[in-house]
């Protein structure tokens, strides 16, 4: 699945917050929007993301899976990829199939006001 894939539908649905003025590129929360569906990939495979999540958790279906099955079940789902896990097992060479969170962007906080003197 393509980043469009994953990021079309909520694109739709915000058109206003997640487009720019020209109504075809994106604006600074499209932007943010696309850049937090791709972080936690990206600082996975660099080693930056917490160790724990190298293994899969169940309650989103993630499991240890041969190659082929993961990558047929990666095709059908926007926001899921396959990491290599294992060089081989009995069924050949094994993989972890992830469903990764996608981070909100944070709403902006107003500053405080303090009061003139």
């Amino acid at each position: 699945m393509s980043l469009g894939d994953l990021l079309g539908p909520e694109f739709e649905a915000n058109p206003r917050e997640l487009f720019g003025p020209d109504n075809y590129h994106p604006s600074a929360e499209g932007y943010a929007t696309a850049a937090m569906a791709v972080l936690p990939t990206v600082c996975a495979a660099l080693g930056l993301w917490p160790a724990e999540e190298d293994r899969p958790d169940v309650s989103r279906r993630e499991a240890f899976l041969p190659v082929a099955r993961a990558a047929v079940e990666a095709a059908s789902e926007a926001g899921t990829e396959v990491t290599a896990a294992m060089p081989t097992g009995p069924r050949g060479p094994w993989a972890l199939l992830k469903r990764r969170r996608r981070r909100r962007v944070p709403e902006p906080q107003p500053a405080p006001v303090t009061p003139s003197v």
